[in-house]
């Protein structure tokens, strides 16, 4: 069955892939298990608005907008029907409703990231969360520019040096940007001279841009 069709005619935002097994999440058609090695299956619908899915740690992530606003997880790669519970919420951070798109997580559980392409100053950029033994803690924001209408949707990152480094792909119509930080794990970190706009209390700005 053409992905089209699985999806209602709308294109599905993101494909997860391990090995042979291949998943697709798009708009309110859930999460779909397109692997070989099982009839193909809804896994859950219970999202309206499934954006972003990957693996973390053997399990299937996946962003939404719908039933909860953040991250939600199935227990570990289900190839039949499951329900997802909402393991990281982003709500509360920012004005406006939030959008989270692109995320990623260590391998310890201790750090997250969630891309939300919500402008600057309505609290778009790159979120950091902190597991704080209990439950994941907002930290503060990795914005693009100040005063910026400029989005972040896309992201990676390298968590094998003693800092994340965040790798970013921006928004806009034309032109968009393959964009960088290395988040110290503080609210301010270091910023490009490119780019001196003072940052308000729990915001950093990012990002030189990459070469």
């Amino acid at each position: 069955m053409p992905p089209r069709a699985v999806f209602g005619g709308h294109d599905p935002f993101r494909r997860g892939r391990r090995q042979r097994e291949f998943l697709a999440g798009g708009g309110n058609s859930g999460i779909v298990y397109l692997g070989s090695n099982s009839p193909a299956a809804t896994l859950s619908t219970v999202s309206t608005a499934t954006r972003n899915l990957g693996f973390v740690n053997g399990s299937i992530y996946f962003t939404e907008t719908g039933s909860g606003l953040g991250v939600m997880a199935f227990a570990g790669a289900p190839r039949s029907a499951a329900t997802p519970t909402l393991v990281l919420s982003t709500a509360g951070t920012g004005t406006r409703t939030p959008s989270p798109k692109g995320f990623a997580f260590n391998t310890g559980l201790t750090i997250a990231y969630v891309a939300d392409n919500r402008t600057a100053g309505t609290g778009g950029g790159i979120q950091r969360f902190n597991w704080n033994g209990t439950a994941w803690a907002y930290a503060y924001t990795l914005g693009y520019t100040s005063n910026s209408s400029q989005q972040v949707w896309d992201m990676t990152v390298d968590f094998n040096g003693p800092s994340p480094i965040i790798y970013a792909v921006t928004g806009e119509s034309s032109g968009n940007h393959l964009v960088s930080v290395t988040d110290t794990g503080r609210a301010l970190p270091t910023q490009s001279s490119r780019q001196p706009h003072p940052a308000p209390p729990s915001v950093a700005w990012l990002l030189p841009r990459v070469k």
